[in-house]
C-alpha cells in the first residue's frame, strides 16, 4: 500500500504561510485575533487518513498588562462534529502586546479520529467568538503514482 504523507499550513484567512520562523508561522494581525493551523497526514491509497501531528496557534493583538485567559482548543470535523479536545490548558504568551496560545494534537494509535482524504478540520478555541473565522485545515487526497 502506498501512502502519502503531506505538510500543510493554513490560516483563518486562507492564506499559505511559510514559516521561515517560529513567529512567522502565524503572524499577528493589526487588530483583534488570527488562528492558524499547521498539519502533517499520512493519507493512505484507500483514503483512510490519520493526522500525524496539528499544531494550533491563536494570536491576539492585546494589552499585555492584562491578565491572559486560559484557553483550550477543541477540533471539530466538517465545523460539527468534535473529533479531540486537548487535555489540558494551553501555552500563553504575551510580549509586545502580541498574545499566543499553541497547542499540538496528534492523533493516538488506540483512538483513531475516522478521517478521509478531503475532510476539513477545523481549531475552536474557548471563551473565543471563533463565527467564520476558525483556522481550518482540509486533509490532501492520496496522489496517484505510477
Amino acid at each position: 500500500m502506498r501512502v502519502l504523507t503531506t505538510l500543510l499550513s493554513l490560516s483563518a484567512a486562507g492564506a499559505l504561510v511559510a514559516p521561515a520562523a517560529a513567529s512567522a508561522a502565524c503572524p499577528a494581525p493589526a487588530s483583534g485575533w488570527k488562528s492558524c493551523l499547521r498539519g502533517s497526514f499520512t493519507v493512505a491509497d484507500d483514503g483512510s487518513a490519520r493526522v500525524t501531528e496539528l499544531r494550533v496557534t491563536l494570536v491576539e493583538r492585546r494589552d499585555c498588562s492584562a491578565t491572559l485567559p486560559r484557553r483550550r482548543v477543541k477540533l471539530l470535523l466538517d465545523e460539527v462534529a468534535p473529533v479531540e479536545r486537548s487535555a489540558k490548558r494551553r501555552a500563553r504568551s504575551c510580549r509586545n502586546d502580541v498574545a499566543r496560545w499553541k497547542a499540538t494534537l496528534r492523533e493516538p494509535e488506540d483512538r483513531p479520529w475516522g478521517l478521509r482524504a478531503g475532510d476539513e478540520l477545523f481549531a475552536d478555541w474557548t471563551r473565543l467568538d471563533d463565527g467564520d473565522d476558525r483556522a481550518r485545515i482540509t486533509i490532501p487526497e492520496a496522489s496517484i503514482e505510477d
